[in-house]
Parts: C-alpha cells; structure tokens; sequence
C-alpha cells in the first residue's frame, strides 16, 4: 500500500518525521482519527473532500498544506473548529486530534480483549441522564428549603468556602432579591450580568425600552425613527436586570442533567451534575396573580463522587 499511503516515503522515515509514533498514541485512549462525511437520501455516505485520504503520510496531509483547493481547505477548516473545544490537532495529520486533558497521559494500555465462551452479556442498568418531569422537579424544589432549591445550594456554597450567611426567608420559593444578599456570590454574579446587559444596550445605538408604557410614548423614543415606532409599541425591549434582585422573581429548577461523559476529563470523578434553574416572576395585580417564565437560565455544575 506504499503507492497509496506514502508514495514519497520510505517505511523508515515515517518514523523519522514523526507520521508514526513508536508506540501509538491511540493507545493511550485519548486519540482519535476521523473525517466528515454526508450522508444522502438514499443513505450514501461520501466523505468531504480533504486533499488526501485517512493515514496518507506526506506534506499534503499536513492540516495547513496551502496547495490544495479552497473547497478542501474549508472542510479542514470545518473539521478543526468541530472538534476544537476539547480535543487538538496533530499538525502533520489533518485527521488526526488528542483530547487537550488527556485522563490516561503516560498510561500506554497493552492487553488482549477476548469474550468468555458460554457468558451471556448482561443488558447496561440504564443511567438517567436528564431529569425534566415536572412533578420531579416539583419535588426536589418546591420551597426554599428543598434540597435543590437555589437557596439551598448558594448555602451550602457559602458553609463550604466558609463565607457569610445572610438571613433569608425560610419558606416559599426562591425570590431573587432574597438570592441577592449573598453577596460574594449570586450577587458578585448579577452585578456583572447587569453591567454586561447596559453596555450591550449602549453598544446596540437603537432605540429600545424596559417599561411596557412607554412603548407607546413617542416622548421617550431615544431615535428619530423611535417616534414613529412607538406609536404602535414596535419598540425593541431588552431584558431588564432589576429582575435578578426583585421581590418578585423567583429561580425554579427546571431541570437535572447526569452529565457522566465528563468524567473522561477529570478522571477524579464520576462526572459532573448539572442543576437548571429557570427564572420566571409572579405579580400581584388588582387582586390578581399573573406570572410567567423569562428566558433566563442559572446554570449550577457540582463535580459528583
């Protein structure tokens, strides 16, 4: 296979240059070769073009080889960001990526994989990977002092880091102005997240509100083009950071997530369990309760085992 995979080469010099290691980096279970491919309506695969095929050893497999078409400069390019969040590219071999935390560095596994005769392989005791039914949920927050309640865990953050407690209500749910008085935490949180929203209104240069009432006010329109725009209300409305201290907006976990594939990465550990809370509000208003959900999510991710 010389023609095909290392015309230019001789078999020692594969070595040499280092398109072969001496002992196999895929050995180590950190690395990986592989390409894109499409797939067609009648279910045809056929792989991008990428300038040579998997394991050609040459200075045209190397990833920013120049002389090649765009077309497959681009799908290099493609299969690089892909893959670039946690794994990084050989640079001689366009195919080939090393997980960037390798769990097994210096670990070079050598042993036979056989199955038993007459052993009959026992189905996988499922793993719940994502908890979202509601009454679940209900039941793992329903108040303050639930044991997932958001309350529950910025307080066992503050015993743990040995930071202050601040006094906050016992019952009821998760108000976000209860959320606020831990101040080296949530609220060191919401401080940034309300400088970053003022800065993006400010960077955006339109005419946008916060109050519902003066959509229609062409007075507060802050462009010329807003005076006409609010007239109808056609007003661009951003999120407004006073929620993430208001009395009346709640966090509700609105999912769990068993995040188990983390554990390659920290071997250390099982994995990392992942805690979603949502942030909606309840109003009263002539004697009326009306409440919604916000497109606002508060992620909490503890390391488990």
């Amino acid at each position: 296979m010389k023609s095909v995979f290392y015309p230019d080469l001789d078999k020692q010099q594969l070595i040499e240059q280092n398109y072969i290691s001496p002992v196999s980096g895929h050995s180590r279970a950190s690395s990986i070769d592989l390409t894109i491919a499409e797939i067609g309506a009648n279910g045809e695969v056929k792989p991008l073009p990428m300038g040579t095929p998997l394991d050609f050893f040459g200075v045209r497999s190397h990833t920013a080889f120049p002389d090649i078409p765009e077309e497959q400069k681009q799908n290099r390019r493609l299969l690089g960001v892909v893959m670039e969040l946690e794994f990084k590219n050989y640079s001689k071999e366009w195919w080939h990526f090393v997980l960037k935390t390798e769990p097994y560095p210096k670990t070079f596994f050598d042993f036979d994989i056989t199955a038993k005769a007459g052993v009959v392989s026992q189905a996988p005791t499922p793993v719940t990977t994502l908890v979202s039914e509601a009454p679940t949920l209900a039941e793992l927050d329903h108040d303050n002092l639930s044991p997932l309640s958001l309350m529950t865990l910025f307080k066992k953050i503050h015993v743990a880091q040995k930071l202050p407690l601040p006094a906050v209500a016992t019952a009821g749910p998760t108000r976000a102005s209860d959320l606020s008085k831990f101040n080296e935490t949530y609220a060191q949180f919401a401080s940034v997240m309300s400088a970053d929203i003022s800065r993006t209104i400010t960077e955006l240069g339109i005419d946008w509100e916060k109050e519902i009432l003066k959509t229609y006010d062409p007075k507060s329109a802050k462009t010329d083009a807003g005076k006409m725009l609010r007239l109808n209300g056609n007003v661009t409305r951003v999120f407004n950071e006073k929620w993430l201290a208001s009395s009346d907006a709640l966090f509700i976990l609105s999912g769990v997530v068993n995040r188990i594939d983390r554990r390659d990465f920290d071997p250390a550990h099982c994995g990392e369990l992942r805690f979603i809370y949502r942030l909606g509000y309840d109003v009263e208003m002539n004697g009326k309760t009306f409440s919604s959900r916000m497109p606002f999510t508060v992620n909490m991710v503890f390391r488990a085992c």
